[in-house]
């Protein structure tokens, strides 16, 4: 046996010096993507993570189903024609009563899927930026061909898919619904415009609450405390501002609360009537507000994700 030989054979039972060297090295033959779907590996991840939350993902979400399914069945009914006697005797009476039309049930169905967001948002939103700079996931993010746009993309499209199935799904399978209970293609017809009226409001409701959380996050830095912030600020501080609105006269102290807003383009799009006890700015003036208010949050996640970045921040406690 040659000098050679027995210098590839101690290598191979891993008793030479040179061991390391005679394993070699193997080529990546993994799959290769390309840089404009990078970030959806990282809103994979988020989907995934947050469907381990038994409690906290996956009842609203059942939760969701039931709404849909209550609110068809509320729509069935209402389309019938003894509701519409009852409507057309109700308005003749000394005491007009206003009796829910089909898009009643669309338009409250909407509030349920608002607090059901809130939930998800809660759950997945406030902890997807915060868990990553508590663990100083940074560096493990970073060493990769990543760029910071699509670490931010991945998170928002992850966050948006999990609060969307309420927030947006929902809305917009029962304005389908609607038509498919219409009295004929004519009835369909004239009302079509219900389901892109519902993607609207669904798509304010899911924006909204995906970039408040998101941010919340990744300002605070701590899930624990963006979790407890956001659940003061929804059922609690914003309470109290649309309660101040209402006695103070002043629709637009109300632009604060995110479920006012909400509430006031669900009324101007579904041509739904006013909540009892309620005071809300004009629609625009709620869309206007929100997309600020995204703007804001999306300037304010993509500065501490690139602080994050550069600074190549460490675990803390």
């Amino acid at each position: 046996m040659s000098k050679k030989e027995r210098q590839n054979e101690r290598g191979a039972r891993g008793d030479g010096a040179d061991a390391i060297y005679t394993l070699g090295y193997e080529r990546y033959q993994g799959p290769r993507r390309d840089k404009a779907t990078r970030f959806w590996i990282i809103a994979r991840n988020v989907t995934r993570q947050a469907w381990k939350s038994t409690w906290g993902v996956k009842l609203p979400l059942v939760l969701s189903s039931m709404v849909v399914l209550g609110a068809s069945v509320a729509m069935w009914f209402l389309r019938h024609e003894l509701f519409d006697m009852v409507r057309q005797a109700a308005a003749g009476s000394p005491m007009p009563i206003a009796i829910p039309g089909v898009e009643a049930a669309l338009y409250v169905s909407v509030t349920v899927f608002a607090f059901l967001a809130f939930v998800l948002t809660t759950v997945v939103g406030c902890r997807a930026i915060a868990d990553d700079l508590r663990m100083g996931s940074f560096q493990f993010y970073f060493s990769r061909p990543l760029r910071v746009s699509d670490y931010v993309l991945g998170k928002l499209a992850g966050v948006l898919l999990i609060v969307g199935i309420p927030m947006f799904a929902g809305p917009v399978i029962l304005a389908l619904v609607r038509l498919l209970f219409a009295d004929g293609a004519a009835d369909a017809w004239a009302h079509a415009d219900v389901v892109p009226r519902a993607m609207a409001v669904g798509l304010v409701g899911t924006v909204s609450y995906t970039i408040v959380g998101l941010a919340l996050g990744a300002l605070v830095r701590r899930r624990a405390w963006a979790q407890a912030g956001f659940a003061i600020y929804y059922l609690v501080l914003a309470n109290l501002i649309e309660t101040a609105a209402l006695r103070a006269g002043e629709p637009w102290l109300a632009l604060a609360s995110i479920d006012a807003n909400l509430t006031s383009v669900g009324v101007a799009l579904l041509d739904a009537p006013l909540p009892p006890d309620a005071l809300l700015p004009p629609a625009w003036a709620a869309g206007a507000f929100t997309a600020l208010l995204v703007g804001l949050g999306l300037w304010a996640i993509a500065w501490r994700v690139r602080s994050a970045e550069t600074a190549a921040l460490g675990g803390s406690s």
